[in-house]
């Protein structure tokens, strides 16, 4: 059976709708649920539009006199988050809130605020949207279980349980292959598997104990319908890697997949702190730290020649087609290991600890980053839009002005 048609089996039978109708259902879904109508725009995405929406963003409990710093711009404000909210996330128009002990889900534009969907065994970890906007990942607090729900029936439809001792922690994120939404989860130690959705049928898997094992602790999927960036360290390391692994290739070919690790044909990092993210469909954007550690040493060769990465520290941008170095950009402010991140043309947007930092690019001809103090927060870097849940449990969607990523 091919890829797309295991991709596109469903549990009713019936064929799988492609993925722009499939989020036109989701938002209308959203819709239905919150009690008010749909307009379905020429992009074929559904935004809903009501009447009281504007005269919601307009009333006293709405604050949107204050204008977003660059380089962002408003989308939408409104939405009252149920108290108190752990967790949100984004994907197109659809919104997702966590509280202790449910989810809740409303879209850009409607003048109700977010209402509950499925509830929650524990307090969630994670949480994630898939591209689509359908399903919603949870993962648990100490990681050893990640749940899929489906956002038009709250149900349950994918359980991943840590595998194995010792007993590994989950690491999960959705992706897109063959215009479909996957679950990539790695639930035993060194293996990554790719399961369609909503039946979990696995697709393949792979196992990276190829000279070296490697252990995952991050996965970053970029915007091409393949790549899946993941972070993690090999058996005895001390230091963070980055791997770039094709998801089609772990479904079609695992032994080369997992050979990647060490042969490192594709884009491929080593440092202390590491993470990544996309920059386009055709690049990706990291930040690293290797400390002192990649100073020259006494026992070096003079005559060795120097990796485009060595003694770089901050931000960078590298295309992935020949893996050419596009930019650094100079930054010795602390990254957790896996934090999200994003590029657009005239910026790197990074999720701080509480924050959002903006770090112009060189494209952008100004050189201070701006600061948004947003505790909980973030990203769709495919819209290149931030979620935000302000102090008063409101709602803020905001835009990165250039969206697009040259590369």
């Amino acid at each position: 059976m091919s890829l797309r048609r295991r991709l596109g089996r469903r549990t009713t039978g019936r064929p799988r709708a492609p993925q722009a109708d499939l989020r036109q259902r989701i938002i209308a879904g959203v819709a239905a649920l919150l009690g008010g109508p749909t307009d379905i725009t020429s992009d074929g995405r559904d935004r809903l539009h009501r009447s009281r929406g504007r005269e919601l963003n307009e009333g006293s409990d709405v604050d949107v006199s204050d204008e977003p710093p660059w380089p962002l711009s408003r989308v939408w404000s409104g939405g009252r988050c149920p108290d108190p909210v752990r967790l949100v996330a984004l994907a197109g128009d659809v919104i997702v809130v966590a509280t202790d002990a449910a989810l809740h889900v409303t879209a850009v534009g409607s003048a109700a605020g977010p209402r509950p969907v499925a509830g929650l065994d524990w307090s969630p970890r994670d949480l994630a949207v898939s591209p689509s906007g359908r399903f919603a990942l949870v993962t648990s607090p100490r990681r050893h279980q990640a749940d899929v729900i489906d956002l038009r029936t709250g149900e349950r439809v994918v359980s991943a349980s840590s595998i194995g001792q010792p007993s590994p922690l989950v690491r999960a994120a959705f992706a897109t292959l063959a215009g479909s939404d996957v679950l990539v989860v790695s639930r035993r130690l060194h293996v990554l598997e790719v399961l369609a959705l909503p039946s979990g049928e696995s697709l393949g898997k792979a196992t990276y104990t190829w000279t070296m094992a490697f252990i995952f602790t991050s996965l970053h999927p970029m915007l091409d319908g393949d790549t899946m960036l993941a972070i993690g360290y090999g058996y005895a390391e001390s230091k963070d890697s980055l791997m770039t692994i094709s998801l089609r290739e772990v479904i079609d070919d695992p032994l080369a997949a997992a050979a990647e690790f060490t042969k490192r044909t594709r884009a491929s990092d080593y440092a202390y702190q590491l993470t990544a993210g996309p920059c386009g469909r055709s690049a990706m954007v990291a930040y690293r730290n290797p400390e002192d550690d990649e100073e020259p040493g006494p026992d070096d060769e003079p005559d060795e020649p120097d990796g485009d990465l060595d003694n770089l520290q901050g931000l960078y941008v590298r295309r992935f087609s020949d893996l050419r170095l596009l930019e650094h950009i100079a930054d010795d402010h602390p990254v957790e290991s896996g934090a999200p991140l994003f590029a657009t043309d005239t910026a790197v947007v990074l999720s701080r600890p509480g924050q959002v930092e903006i770090v112009p690019r060189a494209a952008a001809e100004r050189s201070t980053p701006t600061t948004l103090e947003a505790p909980i927060h973030a990203f769709d870097p495919e819209a290149a839009r931030i979620v935000v849940v302000k102090p008063d449990a409101t709602i803020q969607v905001l835009q990165i002005t250039v969206a697009r990523c040259r590369s």
